[in-house]
This record gives C-alpha cells, structure tokens and sequence, in this order.
C-alpha cells in the first residue's frame, strides 16, 4: 500500500514538472525538443527548485491533512466495527439469556400445570372417598334405622301376642294369670316362634 502511494506521489510530480516546463505556447520543433529534452542547467535548476517546493507544499498542505484525515477515519472505523462487535456480543448474550428465561419459563408452566393436573386428581379422589364414605354412613344409618323398625316392630309384635295370649288363656282358663304364670307363658311362645322362623 505504501509503495503504491509513492509510485503514484512521484508519477503525480513528474507530470506535473513537465506540464510546467512545456506551457510556452508555441509550437514544438526537433530543436525545442531536444533543448526541452535537455534543458540548459540554470532552467533545470530552477526547475527542480520549483519541484521541491511544490512537493514540500503538497507534503504540508494535502499530503499532511489528508494522511491525518485518513487515520481519523480509520481510527473511527476501527471504533465503530468494535463497537459494533460488542453490540452484537451483546446482542448474543442478552438473546441467550431471553431464550432461556422462555424456557425456565415454559418448564415452570408445565410444572405449575402438571401439580395443578396432580392436585385437582387427588381433589378428585378426596371427593370421591367422601362420597363412599357417605354413602357408607347412609346405608350404615339405613340398616340401622332399619334394625331399629324391626326390634320396634318385634317388640310391638311381641307385646301384641302377649296380650293375645293373656287374653286367650283367660278364657280358656276361665281364671287370671298372675303375673309369673303370664311370663313363662309368653316365654315359652317366643320360644316356639323363634324355633318356627
């Protein structure tokens, strides 16, 4: 790069000294020529004096500023491309972070679903052993209520035939049973009636 900033400096001054030396405004003939081609040294002198000081006025004038301008700009490149890495290191970083926060997230929906699944299946089966166990209390209290008419009834049954029996052995006997009497009686009939069943 750099040799191609001299070779380009260098055809620049050549043309230009030549340019220079050749704005006469007339025409050219073989004898101009070669006095041109090799100029008397006092015109080469001044010349190559005029050369110097035109390099040294490009070289502080446009050389110097535009060299500087262009390491400005680098420099300012250089900045903006790291900048730009870092943004998108960043960038990077922060979208990992995103996506794993999505997926923290999707994995605690789940677990809040499946414990919500869990819980409303165990709340399911408490109110279903409530129920049984309420339709146990139910039948329980049916049997007993049950059980109870029946002991009720036998007993009502029982009084009922005692009476009956009090009354036909009165009858028969043509006399009153007294109260030991009316008991082995009514005994001895539950007896009977229970070996019959």
């Amino acid at each position: 790069m750099k040799n191609n900033k001299k070779t380009l400096i260098f055809t620049l001054l050549i043309s230009t000294s030549v340019f220079l030396t050749s704005c006469e405004g007339t025409p050219m003939t073989s004898e101009d020529f070669l006095k041109k081609l090799f100029p008397n040294p006092w015109e080469a002198l001044f010349t190559f004096l005029a050369f110097v000081v035109l390099l040294i006025i490009v070289f502080f004038v446009a050389y110097k500023p535009v060299k500087k301008i262009l390491n400005e700009r680098k420099a300012y490149e250089k900045e903006k491309l790291e900048s730009a890495s870092k943004l998108e290191t960043e960038a990077k970083n922060k979208l990992q972070a995103a996506e794993s926060s999505i997926k923290e997230s999707r994995k605690e929906a789940i677990s809040i679903i499946d414990k919500a699944k869990e819980d409303a299946s165990i709340q399911a089966q408490i109110i279903i052993d409530n129920a049984h166990k309420q339709i146990e209390n139910e039948k329980q209290l049916a049997k007993d209520d049950i059980l109870r008419e029946i002991e009720h009834s036998q007993d009502e049954i029982h009084n009922e035939i005692v009476n009956v029996a009090i009354e036909a052995s009165s009858k028969v006997l043509g006399r009153t049973i007294n109260e030991q009497d009316n008991k082995d009686l009514i005994d001895q009939l539950v007896k009977e009636l229970q070996e019959n069943k």
